[in-house]
């Protein structure tokens, strides 16, 4: 009768120490600037992909307004609304990339393209799943 309490108690302090054993990992330095490198990477590969998708439309690209843009909508596409970002990250692009001289119906182009460049590069993934039968990578060590 007493003693569950006991054990609940030393699994939450264990659990506990853990977490801030993993934080101080996380946070030295040396861990720390890995993820904000790694992070400001993915981010400029996903601006110059903007970018490139909008001068095979045609349109004009000026480099410092797509910096300053697509932060802003790959920031609206990870609200927990929609599968993937779809419809929110279109929604920002329309009302974020006319303010970079872009049309309205041009930057829902730009999304879409995006979109589909993204779901079509996970395809890879999808098919290794499948041929694995549904494991995850770390189930089948």
């Amino acid at each position: 009768k007493y003693r569950w309490p006991r054990i609940r108690a030393f699994k939450f302090g264990r659990f506990t120490l853990l977490l801030f054993r993993d934080l101080r990992r996380f946070f030295a330095p040396v861990r720390l600037m890995e993820q904000v490198c790694t992070s400001g990477i993915v981010v400029v590969s996903i601006i110059l992909c903007f970018m490139l998708i909008a001068i095979s439309l045609e349109q004009p690209v000026r480099v410092l307004s797509f910096f300053l843009m697509v932060p802003l909508i790959i920031l609206s596409m990870h609200i927990p609304l929609s599968f993937s970002g779809w419809g929110i990250r279109e929604v920002g692009a329309v009302a974020l990339l006319p303010l970079a001289n872009i049309p309205p119906e041009a930057a829902f182009a730009i999304s879409i393209v995006y979109g589909i460049a993204i779901a079509l590069a996970g395809l890879p993934g999808l098919v290794w799943w499948n041929l694995s039968g549904g494991q995850s990578f770390s189930k089948r060590r």
